[in-house]
């Protein structure tokens, strides 16, 4: 006991020395505070025993509570509390000078209390949210107070009507306390100003009937006349509005409230209080099950008041069932001080140092992760893991619930990004009839009003899942045989490509979702992959040049950066690391002003030249990249051979690297704060945007619906962009001779190393168009052993499925074994049109540009082959 005496003692004096500056080191200062501390009814003996929990709904002197802000926030850090909320009736006043609390290991959330009528009902509304601290919402509540403060007035009146009381209203002014009235500011001035000689309670019994309404009593109940209360909808509307959290306090679910509570969820309702001193185990039973059942966050408070009230400080423990905003549990329980507090839009002034470094590392996605794997790793590292894991997300339905639950644990509107193209690369690998045909297929029709509406559908999509950035589009006009581009390419027409991005741009972000111009300065003039090599190159084309200001004329929010050099503008430094061409080219001679972010800075080829990945970071911000962009799972082999444990540890390790490394870069004055906010100011803006805080919208009836469209675009896009290049009198073939004269060879793309969609794509003839045409003779191969001689021998025509034959060699060999068979050959080539030139002259019989793999495409080529 002695000890924590010793260490209540201590915490006093710092406690002091922090907050009272002009007070000395001496004895009454600490007795004043455990004075204080007996006054609030805090046992010394419970110094520091409500560490992990929480307190949302608190009462300071500015309403009708007893103790100010600064006693609040001192009994609350004495008991160790993680997260506060002084949520005063109509009233922010308890926040004004709350920043000199900032460095304290405890949060203080912005609330405010407003009692509401409903169906003749009161309800009690928690607002919470920093956004909700503006003038414009501060207007709103003023006009609130008015309508209550006016009920006193009319009190007035009527103890002048029924009682023959003479009272001057206008006294009443000086008599409140805080920005609204309550009946003890009213019983004040008929005491004080000699209306009355009673006592408080005897002046309630005489003339307000103690409070209740009746014929006799002057007590209006503000529940019965909308005039003075506001409607629970209307302000849960207007919380909204200003993107606050609405929050049900103290409700008991029963038979009478259940269908006006529903009415709220419906209007926007956030959360419901769990934990209060009024509500029995049996009410929380009901509120938990109900909360569940209907999506609620569960809130707690201890509606403290001080002496006025048997409750005290310290509700419950964020891990017992209160799943408030995750980012407030993450920061407040986990200590992991990168997170944003934020509720509603994010500001600049608000935000830490270490917040605006986590604004500017982007993973991928904007998430925290919720499951065990990643909880733990977070508790271990005190950083926090944010990316979408596919071994816990395997399908859309869930990716909506999951993408739904983090919106609602956020605390401001958040962006999730992807690299959704169509065709070969999504990060979502819908189910094969639902993949659009991608860039080349677009660029070959570009002029076809079907191409922009796809480009709607895939906004349309994306939004529907709460996803508002995409990596796209890749604006590359492919010069060269490249295998990290190819059909990722709209088209090697500078024409063609230039149109197809500007509607693309405009159109998805007509749509709500952000478009990203990649890969600058341009590497469609390489061969090199820059997924396995750094490409260097003399100068920019103008081509790609004249591209990328096209796509900065047309708006787009973002632009990537890639990873190759040019030599005449930065000898030895890759372009995402290069000050001559993110800021001097980009910035200042392109005038480009969104958002630049680099690309993914983790590829194997980036670590084994630079394999101080933290390095990298801080050169890419030096730079003038706004975002740096991280995703270890990069590669598919290391990807497919990894637990969900290493893929969590290897995310978190290089986060706290790359973090901590961009931290001193500030910290020592390497990064300037002027330049880092410059990045955050343009994060900030386009996260209010484009961010989502509302997750309402998100759900798969939604998605299915926008599906049916876009599967019917695919199929129309399929039967424009398919045709035959190439034919020696082969084509069309007599379909009655499919059974017993045709066979099929798929050739299956090996396991891929870049973040291909195409590779799963298993084409299965024998499904798409067995069921039509009868038999269907198919064999899938992946090398010339796998062909057997014997079965060719079987058929005269084979139609071979090629998938890029100039960069997959082992095709070349599959299809000699065929030619030397003596069998006609027709071939589906799914790369792009410079596949054609490698194996016309092998003899060849014809030749399909598909230009993908996707079941309709493969319809269509069949379709070409037979004319059916």
């Amino acid at each position: 006991m002695d000890e924590q005496r010793n260490d209540i003692e201590n915490f006093i004096n710092e406690w002091i020395s922090d907050y009272e500056c002009n007070c000395s080191l001496v004895n009454h200062g600490s007795e004043k505070y455990v004075t204080l501390l007996n006054n609030m009814m805090i046992d010394l003996r419970d110094f520091k025993s409500c560490d992990g929990f929480i307190d949302m709904h608190i009462h300071s002197k500015y309403s009708d509570g007893e103790f100010n802000t600064d006693n609040l926030v001192f009994g609350a850090y004495f008991l160790g509390l993680r997260a506060i909320s002084i949520t005063d009736h109509l009233s922010f006043k308890a926040y004004q000078n709350i920043e000199k609390y900032n460095n304290l290991d405890l949060l203080i959330y912005p609330g405010t209390e407003i009692i509401t009528e409903l169906c003749g009902q009161k309800y009690h509304v928690l607002a919470y949210g920093e956004s909700l601290l503006s003038e414009e919402f501060n207007r709103e509540l003023q006009k609130l107070q008015y309508n209550w403060n006016l009920r006193f007035y009319h009190m007035i009146d009527k103890l002048n009507q029924m009682f023959g009381f003479k009272i001057d209203s206008s006294k009443l002014e000086k008599y409140i306390r805080n920005e609204t009235f309550d009946v003890d500011d009213l019983l004040n001035m008929l005491i004080q100003e000699g209306y009355c000689n009673e006592d408080k309670n005897t002046i309630l019994d005489s003339y307000f009937d103690n409070k209740t309404e009746s014929k006799s009593s002057v007590y209006i109940n503000s529940a019965n006349n909308n005039k003075y209360l506001p409607n629970t909808l209307d302000l849960i509307s207007l919380i909204k509005k200003y993107q606050g959290y609405p929050v049900l306090a103290h409700c008991k679910i029963n038979n009478r409230n259940v269908n006006d509570i529903k009415s709220m969820i419906t209007n926007g309702l956030y959360g419901i209080e769990l934990y209060h001193p009024y509500l029995t185990i049996n009410d929380r039973k009901k509120i938990f099950t109900f909360g569940i059942k209907h999506g609620l966050k569960f809130w707690g408070g201890s509606d403290y008041h001080g002496n006025k009230k048997e409750n005290k400080l310290g509700i419950g423990s964020c891990e017992n069932r209160l799943n408030i905003p995750f980012a407030l549990y993450a920061k407040s329980v986990l200590k992991i001080e990168q997170v944003i507090i934020s509720l509603g839009k994010i500001k600049i002034k608000n935000l830490s140092l270490i917040e605006k470094i986590a604004l500017i590392m982007k993973p991928g996605y904007d998430l925290i992760s919720f499951d065990s794997y990643s909880i733990k790793a977070m508790k271990e590292k005190n950083t926090y893991y944010s990316k979408i894991n596919k071994d816990i997300v395997s399908n859309e339905e869930e990716l909506i619930n999951y993408t739904k639950c983090c919106i609602n644990a956020n605390c401001h509107p958040i962006v999730i990004n992807i690299n959704q193209e169509g065709g070969r690369l999504n990060t979502i690998d819908w189910k094969a009839d639902y993949l659009f045909n991608g860039n080349y297929v677009w660029g070959k029709i570009y002029k076809s009003e079907q191409v922009k509406v796809a480009f709607k559908l895939l906004a349309q999509e994306l939004a529907a899942l709460g996803i508002t950035w995409n990596f796209a589009p890749v604006c590359d006009v492919l010069m060269t045989d490249n295998s990290s581009l190819g059909v990722r390419c709209f088209s090697d027409s500078e024409e063609a490509v230039e149109a197809s991005i500007i509607n693309f741009i405009m159109i998805s972000q007509k749509n709500g979702v952000a478009a990203t111009a990649k890969h600058f300065p341009g590497i469609g003039c390489t061969s090199v992959d820059v997924h396995t090599g750094i490409p260097i190159i003399k100068n920019i084309d103008k081509s790609h040049l004249n591209v990328f200001m096209a796509a900065i004329n047309a708006g787009v929010e973002s632009i990537m950066i890639a990873n190759l050099i040019v030599s005449d503008l930065d000898k030895n430094t890759p372009a995402f690391m290069s000050y001559n061409i993110v800021t001097n080219l980009l910035r200042n001679e392109l005038k480009y002003k969104g958002i630049i972010v680099t690309d993914n800075i983790t590829m194997p080829i980036i670590k084994e030249h630079y394999p101080k990945i933290q390095e990298v970071a801080v050169n890419s911000f030096l730079a003038g990249a706004d975002i740096i962009l991280y995703d270890p799972d990069f590669s598919q082999e290391s990807y497919g051979k990894k637990s969900p444990e290493e893929k969590i540890e290897d995310f978190v390790n290089i986060r706290e690297r790359v973090f901590n490394a961009l931290y001193q870069a500030v910290i020592s004055g390497r990064i300037s704060e002027e330049r880092l906010n410059e990045s955050v100011e343009r994060i900030i803006n386009f996260y209010n945007k484009y961010g989502i805080y509302n997750s309402d919208d998100l759900n798969v009836e939604k998605l299915e619906k926008i599906r049916e469209k876009s599967k019917k675009n695919i199929s129309v896009i399929a039967k424009s962009a398919t045709n035959v290049t190439y034919n020696h009198n082969i084509i069309p073939i007599n379909k009655k001779f499919l059974n017993h004269d045709v066979l099929f060879v798929v050739y299956d793309i090996p396991f891929g190393y870049r973040a291909d969609s195409e590779w799963k794509q298993k084409i299965d003839f024998h499904n798409l168009i067995g069921n039509h045409y009868g038999t269907i003779n198919e064999v899938h191969v992946s090398s010339k052993e796998q062909l057997n001689e014997k079965i060719l021998t079987e058929y005269q025509i084979v139609v071979f499925v090629t998938y890029y034959s100039n960069f997959y060699v082992e095709q070349i060999n599959i299809l000699k074994k065929i030619i030397n068979n003596k069998s006609k050959i027709i071939i589906i080539g799914t790369g792009d049109e410079s596949e054609l030139s490698m194996i016309k002259d092998l003899g060849v019989d014809a030749y399909i540009s598909a230009n993908n793999r996707h079941p309709s495409t493969m319809l269509e080529a069949f379709r070409l082959i037979c004319r059916v």
